[in-house]
This record gives structure tokens, C-alpha cells and sequence, in this order.
């Protein structure tokens, strides 16, 4: 373990805490009252950067078509067992590549097993090559003639219709090139949808009731003359277009019929399925002398032999982790991520583990132990197998100590959090300021407005809250004047203020403002003037009291008082 954390790990006592805040924040500190017996809790964070090494070993198999050029590069793979041995370095990828460009990708050997993944792990100065050899096993690299074809590339035509015949005679026009044209039904002719085949048509000329004038006013004329139409205006005649027939020839067909436009007249039309020329040639296979009716075989793809080669590839993987841990977290409001920034990311790591071969080396220090096994469950590593196996791992851990200590705030008399972080590097001290950071409510608008009404009627609740207003003031300046606070002086202000909830936040700010001023302000007759001379004997004894706590009056404390009652018998007419 380096020096550095050892000294982290050293004890932290309430007393080293106390003055650590007193040194840095003393203003906070004078606000602070610390019990004797408080606990100081202590959390040692540690923050952990790791880097794991892990090895994956995969077997593969490619099955393929022995294609020309594929053909040649494969002949570095034949010979079985008794030239390669079970196993044996692929010495060039080529092949893979060019079956790559083929479309064919190697997949998952699902007959493999655990001894072909058992061979040396490839190390050089006593590190894991992080490029790996790949092998291929010998046993099961063969090559072997196509089954579909028997080594004879080719197969019958598998379509329906060809059969292996190539070109045949078109069953749909039996070898005719024509069909009968089905508009027509092979007639040529067909209805004229005009007329519906009757060659006649309604007459235009007397809408096909054969007569003219007979209109309206004919009609009239009629009914007024008893049916008789002896007007000559309205006389109704027969029409001369249709001789009072009504109908006449359709001048759209010949007796009823029209030529058929989709056969010429010719009640034939062209065969779709030979295009006319009476017989199929089938598109798939070759019609050729030697491949008349046949196709490429599907499974060698026309070669007659097919091959497979199985090996095993290794992959090298580095994963880092940077983290902060700890057993667990005493502290309040602290989170192991808020804890980074103090993290040393950059310093050097060191190795504590090597597994490989016969080298199997593990230097855990027993305080990040057992993290490093959570880190290594977490990421599904193992230190044996050959899937996610740890060969090298290394370390780097810095401890950073935390503190916190619970205090009582002298004014408010309510419970709050020190805590240091960090603390023997760079500390950093945090302090709970919600007691001073309080934010104007609905209540405080209340106490405004009570105050305001006081103040306006003088009400004796007003008299006294102010009296006790300038009370806390002249206590906290006269605790300040000799420029320390004494835990006395400390224990005394917490039992005579014990609590400010009455003020408004605006008058809360003004203690915490008094306390926090580097020098008092000068003494003015509204903060000695109280509204009963009662009131103001009793704060001259308590700020005597408090003169005192500490074991001697100052003179600067003498001084004060002093001063205290000087202005206040300068404005205040003494009683006859």
C-alpha cells in the first residue's frame, strides 16, 4: 500500500476536527457549539481505477462451395491430422476474404466442444499478445463432392412446367400460336351495345311515340273540345321521320352488329403464354448440348464439391472502470459520485494479476479485495475458461477519508451537519447553512405585518420582542468584543437566545450578519435604549454573566459594559 494511503487511514479525533474548522471557517465556528461527547462519523471512500484484461475464444466454422480461386487457397488446410496436428495456425486469412466477398460469413460451430478451445495463449515478455493467432482444426477441415449433383454440377431444371424439357409445346394455344379471342367469343362480331343487337333505336325526332304536335297546347285544346281537335293550330300529325312507327335503324352497327376491335374481326387472338410462337422456352435452365434442361447446382453452386474449415478465433478485450466505493456510508448527504472530483485518475496503475498458460499471479491488497471481485462478478469475468477469462489485471485506489460531526447553531438552537471531505488531502469542509439561508413564507409576512401593527400601537408584545431583539445583539457583540468565543461564552448565548423563531427572516439575518462581521459596529442609543428599565438591569446582568464565563472579564469586555451604560444613561431620564 503506498504511503499516501496509509496516512489516509490514519485516526481522526473530535478534537483534530474541531480545530480544522475553527482554522478554516472561524466565523462558522463561533456559531457552533460542539458537544465534548459528539461522535465524530467517518466513512474511507475509496476510489478504485481498474483495468481488466480478458480473453474470449470462439469456435467457428465456415461451410462453402469450392470455387476456383477458393479451391487453390484451400489447399493449405488439407492433409488431416497427420500433416497439421489437431491444431494448427491459420498462416493467411485470404480465403476468409474472398468468401467474404462471396456472401459467405463463417457462423457459430454449435459441434464443437471444450478441447478445441484448449490450446496456448499466445504471450510475448511475459504479456498477452493482444493480437492472437487463430487455428483451425484439422479433424474436422474436409472437403467432400456435392450430394445434390453428385459432383456433377449440374441438376435437372426444378421448374414445374420445364422439367428438365427446356422448350415444349405451348399447352395453352395446343401449338397453334392463336386462342379464340373471348370478347367475341371467336365470332368476330358481337351485340351493338347501342341498340342491344335489334338494329333499332328509338326516333329522335318524335321521342318514339310516332306523332308531332302533340304538346301541351294540343293537349289543351283536346280536353276543351271534348276530345275533338277542331283547332288547326293544335292538330296532331304523324311523324314523318319514323312514318308514326316510332323506332328507327341503328346507325351505330350493321342488323345489330359490330366488328370485334380486340381480334379484327378475326375471332383469333395472339397466345399470352407462347407470345405466338407456339412453343416455351424455359428462362432457367441452359439449352445447350452438354446442360440441355439443367440448372447450377443450388448447393455447391455449379462447382461439384463442397468444403468446411472449423477454427477458433481469440479476441482480446480491455475494460476500465473508474469508480468510488465503500463498505457503506455513515455520512449524511454525501454520495460516493459527489466524491469524483478529488478522484487521482491519472496516476499510474500497478498489476495485480496474471493468468495465462502456467503464469497465474494474484496481488490483491486485502482492503480493495473484495471490490475487485464485485468489479469482476459485475462484468461476468472468470480466471478460468475461455470466455471472458481475466489474464492481466491492474490497480490503482486512493482513500479518501470523510468526516462529519453534528453541532447545535449558538442562535437558532437547531441540529446541523460539519463535514470535511478529503480530509487529509485538499480538504474540503462543508457546512449545513440552512439554518441562515431561510427564506421568506407566508408565516414570515405575518410576523411582518404583527410587527408593523405593534410598532403602529405600541403593544407591549412589540416592546418586548424589540427589547429582546436589542438584548440578543449587545450579548452577541459583547461575546465578540475580546475577539474569540469561548465554548462558555458559547453554552451561555445557546441557553439565554435558545431560539430565534419569533424574528422575522429579515431580523434572523441581522444576528447572523452581527456574528459573521469582522468588526462591531459602533453602539447607537436604539441598540441601549429598551422600553423598561427593568428590561435593561436584567441584560446588564446577563451580559456581567457572560463576561465572566470564561474564567476572567476582559478589559475590552469591562469596556463594553461600560459603554453600555453610559448611552443608555445619556438618553434615558432617570426616574424621580
Amino acid at each position: 500500500m503506498k504511503k499516501e494511503n496509509l496516512k489516509n487511514l490514519e485516526s481522526i479525533s473530535l478534537d483534530e476536527v474541531r480545530e480544522y474548522i475553527k482554522a478554516n471557517n472561524p466565523l462558522d465556528f463561533d456559531k457552533m457549539i460542539i458537544s465534548p461527547s459528539e461522535i465524530v462519523h467517518r466513512t474511507d471512500f475509496i476510489f478504485v481505477n481498474y483495468t481488466g484484461q480478458f480473453l474470449t475464444r470462439t469456435a467457428l466454422a465456415v461451410q462453402f462451395p469450392m470455387f476456383g480461386n477458393v479451391k487453390d487457397n484451400f489447399q493449405e488446410f488439407t492433409g488431416g491430422v497427420s500433416k497439421h496436428g489437431e491444431k494448427a495456425v491459420i498462416k493467411s486469412k485470404h480465403i476468409f476474404k474472398e468468401l467474404e466477398a462471396k456472401s459467405i460469413k463463417p457462423q457459430t460451430d454449435t459441434s464443437s466442444n471444450q478441447g478445441d478451445l484448449e490450446y496456448p495463449i499466445s504471450v510475448s515478455n511475459n504479456v498477452v499478445d493482444s493480437s492472437q493467432p487463430t487455428y483451425f482444426l484439422a479433424s474436422k477441415t474436409t472437403s467432400w463432392t456435392c450430394e445434390c449433383c453428385s459432383g456433377k454440377q449440374y441438376i435437372k431444371c426444378d421448374d414445374f412446367d420445364c422439367n428438365g424439357k427446356h422448350n415444349w409445346q405451348c399447352d395453352g394455344c395446343a401449338g397453334k400460336g392463336q386462342i379464340v379471342c373471348n370478347k367475341c367469343s371467336g365470332v368476330g362480331r358481337y351485340d351493338c351495345n347501342n341498340c342491344n343487337g335489334s338494329n333499332k333505336v328509338s326516333c329522335s325526332n318524335c321521342g318514339g311515340d310516332g306523332r308531332v304536335g302533340d304538346g301541351v297546347g294540343s293537349k289543351i285544346a283536346r280536353s276543351a273540345q271534348d276530345g275533338r281537335q277542331k283547332d288547326k293550330f293544335f292538330q296532331e300529325k304523324s311523324c314523318g321521320t319514323c312514318s308514326g312507327k316510332g323506332r328507327v335503324n341503328c346507325a351505330s352497327c350493321n342488323n345489330g352488329k359490330v366488328s370485334c376491335n380486340k381480334c379484327s374481326a378475326s375471332g383469333k387472338v395472339t397466345c399470352n403464354k407462347c407470345s405466338g410462337y407456339k412453343s416455351i422456352t424455359c428462362k432457367k435452365c441452359y439449352g445447350d448440348k452438354e446442360r440441355y434442361g439443367k440448372i447450377d447446382c443450388p448447393e455447391c453452386k455449379a462447382t461439384g464439391e463442397l468444403a468446411k474449415i472449423s477454427f477458433v478465433e481469440t479476441a482480446i478485450d480491455i475494460k476500465n472502470i473508474q469508480r468510488i466505493v465503500s463498505k457503506r456510508n455513515d455520512l449524511k448527504n454525501v454520495s460516493p459520485e459527489s466524491l469524483m472530483r478529488f478522484a487521482k485518475k491519472n496516476e499510474s496503475q500497478v498489476n495485480i494479476l496474471k493468468n495465462f498458460n502456467d503464469v497465474h499471479i494474484k496481488e490483491y491488497d486485502e482492503l480493495v479485495a473484495g471490490y475487485i471481485e464485485d468489479l469482476q462478478i459485475e462484468n461476468g469475468f472468470k480466471l478460468n475458461g475461455f470466455v471472458n477469462r481475466l489474464t492481466d489485471e491492474e490497480l490503482y485506489f486512493q482513500i479518501i477519508p470523510c468526516v462529519q460531526i453534528e453541532y447545535r447553531h449558538m442562535i437558532t438552537n437547531t441540529l446541523h451537519n460539519a463535514t470535511i471531505l478529503n480530509y487529509f488531502e485538499s480538504p474540503e469542509l462543508i457546512l449545513d447553512k440552512s439554518a441562515e439561508n431561510e427564506k421568506s413564507d407566508s408565516k414570515d409576512k405575518m410576523k411582518g405585518v404583527s410587527k408593523f401593527f405593534g410598532k403602529l400601537f405600541k403593544t407591549s408584545s412589540f416592546k418586548k420582542k424589540e427589547d429582546r431583539k436589542r438584548e440578543i445583539k449587545l450579548m452577541i457583540m459583547l461575546a465578540k468584543v475580546d475577539g474569540k468565543i469561548e465554548d462558555q461564552e458559547k453554552l451561555f448565548l445557546a441557553t439565554e437566545i435558545s431560539g430565534i423563531s419569533e424574528f422575522t427572516v429579515s431580523e434572523k439575518k441581522d444576528f447572523f450578519n452581527l456574528m459573521d462581521a469582522l468588526s462591531l459596529p459602533e453602539l447607537q442609543k436604539i441598540d441601549v435604549v429598551f422600553y423598561s428599565d427593568e428590561a435593561f438591569q436584567s441584560v446588564l446582568s446577563k451580559l456581567e454573566s457572560l463576561a465572566g464565563k470564561d474564567g476572567e472579564i476582559e478589559r475590552s469586555e469591562k469596556e463594553f459594559i461600560e459603554k453600555v451604560k453610559t448611552i443608555n444613561l445619556e438618553f434615558v431620564k432617570p426616574k424621580k
